[in-house]
């Protein structure tokens, strides 16, 4: 029997018509029916669906559907009534046509684990990030639901995982914060993002219904002239050579540490000009090459240490010439330094803050700030804002209140 359909709604009709025939009809021993629709106005697309009555060795009786359309590969199932094996084909037939068949079927097939693998093993060798935190995130993800079918992952199943992560101890014994817990959700998010749209094994992306975690505003911890002075002389003192020059280039500079780290020979220039050099930093967080401008103090270390490099890749090399990033490992060293130097509730991106707390308070704009750090967007910049104020504020009075109208600003007391 071949049938012609001009769209999805009138097969949707004429199927309803069709299993009801069949719950009425008399003869229950067979049900052998071809649809076929090749009419130009449904794009030529060519449906089948044919039903097998079974009979298994205990007498039980099933029948099986397949569904076959031109372009894609068969789909069957097997049902204990015809009824139902008519109304799966009719539903699977649409949504084949429609293209909302084939994801929900590989979701069914493919476990969380697998779609983790894959994305690590295929896609995130091509990211700028390859980051060892987002392997442990998503191995910590593998091991919470890696076992269940894409199809099952609903939102209470992340919610209640995300519940576990949280309650983990960071290796320090602490809890994690939400900055922290919002990285896992995107860790997480992205893989599922990459079965969507790359892969087809999913019709969506599980996570758009998890909320991410309120984040604090950004700290704003700065070095003090004499906090400076005692912890660049407590590195001076450490057994760890590559540290003075390390924490001296965050201070002039404001890159981040892994910025630095991973900076080779060949992406210096130390004689740009005679009093400066540059270097670009291949390895940013926005995955952006970014040029950074190095100058004294910091240019004269450098030179001299590249009169002695050696055969090392890294300016920062490390000292075992068998270690994993071949690059040197200051964690350790730079927490001593701080212990020495008596500085608390400091961490070494906190350097970066205070380098654009220099650049703000000697007349740079913030947009030339956005440009030195890397910023992408002025929001981030926006957060040193209120020290340019400052600055304002001193420079206007030292000009026109103490120059100009000769009025003492340090004796001037507000008016209520």
């Amino acid at each position: 029997m071949v049938l012609y359909y001009v769209d999805a709604q009138k097969l949707y009709q004429h199927r309803i018509e069709r299993t009801q025939k069949c719950r009425n009809s008399t003869d229950k021993s067979t049900l052998d029916t071809d649809y076929l629709s090749d009419d130009p106005k449904t794009d030529g697309v060519l449906a089948m669906a044919t039903y097998q009555k079974r009979i298994g060795r205990d007498g039980t009786v099933s029948y099986r559907a397949l569904v076959r359309i031109i372009g894609f590969p068969p789909q069957s199932a097997t049902f204990k009534s015809k009824t139902k094996a008519a109304e799966w084909a009719m539903r699977t037939e649409i949504a084949l046509r429609d293209g909302k068949y084939l994801p929900q079927m590989e979701s069914k097939r493919r476990t969380v684990g697998e779609l983790i693998d894959r994305y690590l093993n295929e896609e995130l060798p091509k990211k700028q990030n390859k980051s060892r935190d987002i392997r442990v995130q998503l191995g910590i993800w593998r091991d919470l639901i890696g076992q269940y079918s894409l199809t099952a992952i609903k939102t209470d199943i992340l919610t209640a995982a995300l519940n576990k992560i949280h309650d983990m101890p960071t290796p320090r014994g602490r809890t994690k914060s939400a900055a922290t817990m919002n990285r896992y959700i995107a860790a997480i998010s992205v893989v599922f993002s990459y079965g969507y749209k790359s892969l087809d094994w999913l019709s969506h992306n599980p996570m758009e219904k998890i909320r991410k975690y309120t984040e604090p505003r950004g700290r704003q911890r700065y070095l003090s002239d004499d906090e400076r002075d005692r912890l660049l002389a407590a590195c001076r003192e450490s057994k760890n050579l590559m540290l003075y020059p390390v924490v001296l280039l965050a201070i002039t500079t404001g890159a981040r540490k892994n910025e630095i780290l991973s900076l080779k020979w060949s992406d210096v220039d130390l004689y740009v000009r005679p009093d400066a050099g540059i270097a670009v930093l291949q390895d940013t967080k926005n995955g952006e090459r970014r040029t950074i401008a190095i100058v004294e103090p910091a240019l004269s270390i450098l030179r001299d240490m590249a009169r002695v490099r050696g055969a090392a890749e890294y300016l920062f090399h490390a000292s075992r010439p068998d270690a994993a990033t071949g690059h040197a490992n200051i964690h350790h060293a730079w927490y001593a330094a701080l212990r020495r130097a008596g500085i608390s509730d400091f961490r070494f991106h906190d350097l970066r803050h205070t380098a654009a707390s220099y650049y703000i308070q000697n007349n740079t704009s913030l947009r030339e700030l956005a440009d030195i750090l890397g910023h992408k967007t002025m929001q981030m910049t926006q957060r040193y804002a209120h020290l340019a104020s400052d600055h304002q504020i001193t420079a206007a009075q030292r000009v026109m209140t103490d120059q100009i109208f000769k009025i003492n600003s340090a004796t001037t007391t507000p008016q209520n």
